[in-house]
């Protein structure tokens, strides 16, 4: 594998090539280009590539494969497991490949594989313009598009994976291709499972202006359950520590309203005020994407532990059962300031058939994320053992989909077979197609053991 002293035989190849900037186990910056969201990872890469360009990330692979070493895709490094560094891997760190162009007629983009969400959102929010995101910008888009990409904005122009036009990808033979039909529908579920992504194209769109916990929850749900939906109007409820003495939980809903009418959006809004007790909608007001982003910046912790901490569950709709289950949950003290739990709603056009799309989960439904990560590391073992608990009783209702969300579930919990339904072997086959000996094996969903 090699030593500070002596570099892995791969890292001293490409070290050779003055022109692609590597890290080693001795690179100043080796800690410092690591560090991901989660902390406490474990996990020993041989090295640290940071392309600048499609051709240079050929050449990596190339060389990769030469030597017989997986290769693991890393943007953001935001995944709730830390899966994108694994052992005895070579990271490739995309971020360097960031440009980001909108086109003339101001309908699409081509953004390079290492664009951050937060990135993309800043480009288009000066332009009016605007797209499906996901709900921290510290995580990199196309990692998310490409898993499905629940967040902001799906129910009215459909998830992020629907927003991919084109793909531009380096294969495992590090043949630098644009995707032809087949290969863009398995990239639209499964990830960079076929290779490496470095460049996207995607749709873009006008921007316009938009008590008792336990009690309260069920309340919620039972009202939000009969509501007429509207595409215009997103409802994504959470739940976090009160910051001052951690005494109990808060309940919130992160509301988007993307119609241009106003007035109905706040009809609609106090429809969903209506399902709490007292609940304050003075902090609702209009706002951009930056604006949002920035906001959830200010309020996440940057780094976390609890590689093993989070995870997550779908449901159809979240009825009497699991939402009893989650407030039997939430009556129990918070373990840690960063432990959260929240829903990602699934509706209107994330919800219609794709058949270029390989992604699984095409029916209304909520994915409940469970947030178990900490600040403090003292608390990962009973904030691990809490999420593991409050899963296995939301599975116990008997009422939770097969399908999960690989992004934000552990590998143990994502079941392939399931996650792709009818298009299972379709992705299989065209992983033995594009990765015969498993050089992106790394990728998740993890396709094969």
């Amino acid at each position: 594998m090699g030593s500070v002293s002596e570099p892995h035989p791969l890292v001293a190849e490409l070290v050779k090539r003055h022109s692609i900037t590597v890290l080693t186990l001795s690179s100043p910056e080796w800690d410092e280009r690591l560090a991901a969201y989660i902390i406490d990872n474990p996990a020993k890469p041989v090295g640290i590539a940071r392309p600048k360009s499609a051709e240079e990330v050929s050449t990596i692979v190339k060389a990769a494969r030469s030597h017989g070493v997986k290769i693991s895709v890393r943007v953001g490094g935001h995944d709730v497991a830390g899966r994108s560094i694994a052992d005895n891997c070579l990271v490739v760190d995309l971020r360097e490949i960031n440009t980001i162009e909108v086109s003339e007629h101001r309908g699409t983009a081509t953004i390079g594989g290492g664009v951050l969400i937060g990135d993309l959102i800043e480009k288009l929010t000066p332009l009016k313009l605007v797209t499906p995101f996901g709900y921290f910008p510290t995580i990199g888009y196309a990692g998310w598009a490409m898993m499905g990409g629940y967040g902001w904005l799906a129910s009215r122009f459909g998830l992020g994976v629907d927003q991919i036009l084109r793909a531009r990808v380096v294969t495992s033979n590090g043949d630098i291709v644009e995707a032809d039909a087949e290969l863009l529908k398995g990239i639209r579920g499964a990830g960079g499972n076929f290779g490496v992504i470095v460049e996207l194209g995607i749709k873009i769109y006008p921007l316009e202006k938009t008590s008792d916990i336990k009690a309260t929850l069920e309340k919620y749900f039972s009202g939000y359950n009969k509501m007429e939906k509207s595409p215009y109007g997103g409802c994504g409820p959470f739940w976090f520590p009160k910051q001052d003495d951690m005494s109990q939980w808060m309940f919130a809903v992160n509301f988007n309203w993307s119609s241009p009418d106003l007035d109905a959006g706040r009809k609609y809004l106090q429809q969903v005020a209506a399902l709490g007790d007292g609940a304050d909608t003075t902090l609702v007001k209009e706002t951009t994407p930056t604006e949002l982003i920035n906001l959830i910046i200010a309020w996440s912790p940057q780094r976390v532990h609890g590689i093993k901490a989070g995870n997550a569950i779908s449901f159809q709709s979240i009825t009497e059962r699991p939402a009893k289950v989650l407030g039997d949950w939430l009556s129990k003290r918070p373990v840690d300031t960063a432990n959260v739990l929240l829903v990602h709603e699934m509706r209107g056009q994330s919800a219609e058939p794709h058949p270029d799309s390989c992604f699984g989960a095409r029916l209304p439904h909520g994915v409940i994320e469970i947030v178990g990560v900490c600040i403090n590391p003292d608390h990962i073992v009973a904030s691990t053992q809490r999420t593991q608990e409050l899963r296995q009783g939301l599975k116990e209702t008997g009422d939770a989909l097969d399908v999960t969300y690989a992004s934000l579930s552990q590998t143990r919990d994502t079941d392939v077979g399931k996650l792709f339904g009818d298009n299972y072997q379709f992705v299989m086959d065209l992983k033995n197609k594009y990765d015969p000996t498993g050089l992106f094996d790394n990728t998740e969903p993890r396709l094969r053991p």
